[in-house]
């Protein structure tokens, strides 16, 4: 085995410190190693030490500019600071001289990702697929993709593609794993999460996933509801005491009343999580995609709440609940004149929504339209005295002294 082909193996199986080693004793006997300067880099990098691995590869370029690879670990640091734009064109440059190299198209697929240019980034996926179909990290950067739109049939299929490839890698287990606790498979997503901790201790899609099932275990432990009326002998709790352990996930029911349950404690998170399992198996009932996507807004899980809002749109007619919906995510994501404008039609359906005015109140004024954000405002409120984004707005109205009289929204 090749000194390059053992650093290599080394950082991959989570051992950078020991090629670090390598590396330095290596470079003692050729200082002026092009390669053993590209693989420092490379080490430094999957550590995320950014500054060093810049400085590693510039070093690399200056003993062999010739040599492309550190420009695309370069173009990759670029990204990895949140310089997409200077990312794409760096990444375009060299894919104009290296056409068929994987590697440049999935780092550019993620470069376009960050971008918000899906469209862009997915032709650079598929040629990338093209090149190299049974490449796993190709699979990865595919499933990492539909991960980031919340695309998990399809994200699943490439993970399970890429650890029949290689089953011994990490990474793939522990998207595995998140991808089972979005789409309601609790049980695969714990057993999941526990093969990329044996593979990996440090892999922090486990990590997380595993935090977040102890946490909505927690909760149902903290927070026992009463026995139910129509089946005494068991609680809520008691329904789903099993959940970590069974292979079939959570029971049916108890999944519905407990995103219920959880919600009205305000852990949307959780109840978007047991909310998934019932509508994983009941896909054409569109209120419940609704509500899904209502806890995904939130929890602030923006691209699962658009997926959930995308679904309810096919199963249900544009009434005042989905429009609101469709507001409150535009409200959230920063898209504030697609907001408005389903507001607008919202009122149009019902013009006596307390809801609908107030939020239209804040646009108005968040555009410069005071005066109609106050009249907004006050319609609202005359509808329903504690809508909080009307209270909102007559709050920043209010004078001194009628200030005091009056309590902050919460």
């Amino acid at each position: 085995m090749s000194l390059h082909q053992r650093l290599h193996d080394l950082a991959a199986q989570g051992d950078p410190a020991t090629a670090l080693k390598f590396i330095e004793q290596a470079l003692k006997a050729a200082p002026d190693d092009a390669d053993l300067h590209a693989s420092l880099g490379r080490v430094y990098l999957r550590m995320r030490r950014l500054d060093e691995a810049e400085q590693a590869f510039r070093t690399a370029l200056r003993h062999d500019p010739e040599r492309s690879y550190p420009r695309w670990n370069l173009a990759q640091i670029l990204r990895l600071r949140g310089r997409h734009e200077e990312a794409v064109a760096a990444l375009r440059t060299e894919l104009a001289t290296q056409p068929n190299s994987t590697y440049l198209h999935c780092n550019l697929a993620r470069a376009l990702s960050a971008l918000h240019r899906p469209a862009e980034a997915r032709e650079h996926l598929e040629r990338a697929l093209d090149l190299e179909p049974d490449n796993p990290a190709v699979h990865q950067e595919f499933a990492i993709h539909h991960f980031d739109h919340a695309a998990w049939g399809s994200c699943e299929d490439h993970l399970q593609t890429a650890r029949r490839l290689d089953p011994e890698d990490a990474f793939t287990h522990g998207l595995l794993a998140r991808v089972h606790l979005r789409t309601g498979h609790l049980a695969q997503a714990r057993d999941t999460a526990r093969d990329a901790l044996r593979l990996d201790p440090e892999d922090r899609n486990a990590q997380r996933t595993l935090l977040e099932l102890m946490e909505m275990r927690a909760l149902l432990d903290e927070h026992a509801p009463e026995p139910s009326p129509q089946d005494p002998a068991q609680s809520l709790v008691a329904q789903v005491a099993d959940l970590l352990a069974s292979p079939r996930g959570i029971a049916l029911p108890a999944a519905a009343r407990l995103a219920l349950h959880l919600a009205t404690l305000e852990h949307y998170h959780a109840a978007a999580m047991a909310l998934q399992a019932f509508v994983r198996l009941n896909l054409k009932l569109g209120p419940a995609h609704l509500l899904l996507a209502r806890y995904h807004i939130l929890s602030n899980d923006l691209p699962a709440a658009r997926a959930a809002l995308n679904r309810a749109d096919k199963l249900l007619p544009a009434r005042l609940p989905l429009l609101a919906a469709w507001a409150e995510f535009f409200e959230r994501a920063g898209e504030l004149s697609a907001c408005e404008k389903m507001l607008r039609r919202a009122l149009s359906l019902d013009p006596a929504s307390a809801h609908c005015l107030g939020m239209l109140a804040v646009q108005r004024c968040r555009a410069g339209d005071a005066l109609e954000g106050r009249s907004l405002a006050e319609r609202a409120l005359a509808l329903d005295p504690h809508e909080r984004h009307a209270r909102t707005v007559m709050w920043c109205f209010a004078t001194p002294s009628v200030a005091k009289s009056m309590t902050p929204p919460g």
